[in-house]
This record gives C-alpha cells, structure tokens and sequence, in this order.
C-alpha cells in the first residue's frame, strides 16, 4: 500500500488507520462480486473513528460465512496485529446505499445504528459522538447551531431505529443515542464523557465555555453543579516536542489558577489513564464528590466494562508506544 504521507514521520495512529482502510480496499478488491461494507468499516471510509483503532473488516453477506484472519503487518517500525474479515448476516435498516472510492457502503446513520445494536458500548458511543461532532460541522464557537443540527440527526437516527421493532439491541442501542453527545472532538473525548456520564448524577456539558482574563476558555468536560472541569490531555493538546510541552504545561497551569480562584476545581486525563478503566473510574467518582443521589438510570446502565475484542492488546495501540510516561501533570 502507498501511505499518504511519510512513513518515517507518520504518528502511529495514523498508519494504524491507514491499515485499517487498507483492509477494507484489500477485502473489497479480492472478490468477484462487489461486497457490501457495513457497521464501524462502513463509517471508517466516511471518516468517522471509534475507540478500536485495530477493528476488524465488516461485510454484509446472507449466507453464513466463516470469518476470515487479516494478517499482521509492520510499517516501518511500527506493528499492527492481526484483525479478522467479519461477515455479517444482518441487514441494513434501509435500502440506501452510499458509495466512497467506488466501494458500496450501507449508509452511515444505518451503520451507527448497527453499531450500537451489537458492538461494546465503548465502541458504540466514541463512534456515535464523532460521528455526530462530523456530521453536525461542530465548532465550538457556534455550539446552538452546531447541537440544534445534532439533535435533527439523532431523530433521525432514532426514526430509523424504530423500523428494528423490538429487535435484540434496540433498547441498548436507543439507550446509546441519546446520550451521545456531539461536543467530543476525538474518541478519547468521547470515551471519557461516556465514563463520567455513568458516574454523575448531575448535568455534563462539553466544550463548556468559561472566561479566564476577558479570553473566551472550552473545559473538554464541566460539571457546572459542582464547578468541576476534567481535562483530557491529548499528545496533539500537549504538543511533539519538549519545548511544546513545557508551554502547553505553563499555559494550562496559569488557566487553572485563574479558574480555581473562581472555584472550579480540576482533574486531567491522559492515555495511560484509559490502560485500567477501573482506577479512573475510582479517580473520577471520587473527584465529582456526589452526594446521596442516584445516578440516572440511563446514564448509569451505559456502563459495561469493555470486551477484549474492543480494549484488547491486539486492538488499540497502547499508551507507552507513543506517549512517554515522564508526560505527566503531577
């Protein structure tokens, strides 16, 4: 495969995406008859990413079919393990169809539905958040507009769910779509609003807009209730260099200061923290301070520990490839 850019100095979330895609042309290519790309493939080649970073290659086909090995590759120094060629049974909500490079895909608000049906809630909902933040042109300096054409699309996300009756999924998948939120830039974001949502019983905003020295400031996620902003700090935030750190790092530390002297109270987030979900989840139960009141049953049934084949070795690079353990905030 030509990769778009240069191998030497790619970040390897972008060669482990460009593999993906890939294994999706390669699959496509390799049969007689044209295939039909469907569920997290199917919204891949429309640009929308999930929490798997390594997923396996989706096709619809009625007739049952064994599921295929992908084998690993290396791409310069980088290693993306093995994935499958899975073929799926289920069809599509709807006769619509969408074609992107010349490859057949059912269409995209059908296959966030498959989505959300079938695959780990974490998957699930990181793709329903970025699906939503792209199809909605979200920008935080527009978030009325931006949100009223969210909510146009989850009811329409919903409409066509209805036509799935009382099939298994649909109440998970229901549960999901209303709560993604369109305001998660990445899948990171997105996976952090998902934990914290099924630990607060208060309200959660993203990109909340506060002011800091008369400068307009978006908090990744706020708790107004208890005036609690948690920040992820992302390797692209943070910068690729020591210099970039260090006034990224003296540039936030000088914004909470501010902050905290209006008493908003803070707690950052990096990759590593996503390696044990149940520590972070006891770092953010313990952070919110909630008091007796029951999280809301929509909110709280959302959590499920996520499943090998999401969160497994094999499926998302791992934090220490990439992100030194030094790059911290304590």
């Amino acid at each position: 495969m030509q990769l778009p850019f240069d191998a030497t100095r790619a970040k390897p979330w972008e060669i482990w995406e460009s593999i993906a895609l890939a294994r999706i042309i390669a699959s496509v290519q390799q049969g007689k008859t044209t295939p039909l790309v469907v569920g997290s493939s199917s919204l891949l080649l429309h640009g929308v990413q999930g929490w798997t970073s390594n997923p396996n290659v989706e096709l619809y086909q009625p007739q049952r079919r064994t599921s295929q090995l992908i084998p690993p590759c290396r791409c310069g120094t980088i290693s993306v393990p093995a994935a499958l060629r899975v073929y799926r049974r289920t069809p599509p909500i709807t006769s619509e169809r969408t074609q992107v490079s010349g490859m057949l895909t059912e269409h995209p608000y059908d296959a966030l539905i498959r989505c959300a049906m079938h695959d780990d809630v974490l998957q699930a909902f990181t793709l329903g958040c970025s699906a939503l933040h792209k199809w909605s042109g979200f920008s935080n300096f527009s978030q009325d507009v931006c949100r009223g054409r969210a909510e146009v699309i989850r009811e329409k996300l919903l409409s066509r769910l209805e036509r799935e009756g009382g099939r298994r999924g649909c109440v998970r998948a229901r549960r999901i779509l209303t709560t993604i939120d369109p305001g998660c830039s990445n899948p990171a974001e997105a996976a952090l609003t998902w934990v914290v949502r099924t630990l607060c019983p208060y309200e959660v905003s993203t990109q909340y807009e506060l002011s800091v020295g008369g400068r307009r400031f978006f908090a990744d996620i706020a708790i107004p209730h208890t005036k609690f902003i948690i920040e992820f700090d992302g390797i692209e935030k943070l910068g690729s260099t020591q210099g970039e750190f260090d006034r990224a790092k003296r540039s936030w530390l000088q914004r909470e200061q501010a902050l905290q002297d209006q008493g908003w109270r803070f707690l950052r987030v990096n990759w590593i923290d996503f390696n044990d979900w149940d520590v972070l989840r006891g770092r953010i139960s313990s952070a919110i301070e909630v008091a007796a009141k029951p999280i809301p049953a929509r909110f709280a049934l959302l959590w499920e520990p996520p499943s090998e084949r999401c969160d497994g070795e094999g499926r998302r690079f791992r934090s220490n490839e990439w992100y030194g353990s030094d790059v911290s905030w304590t």
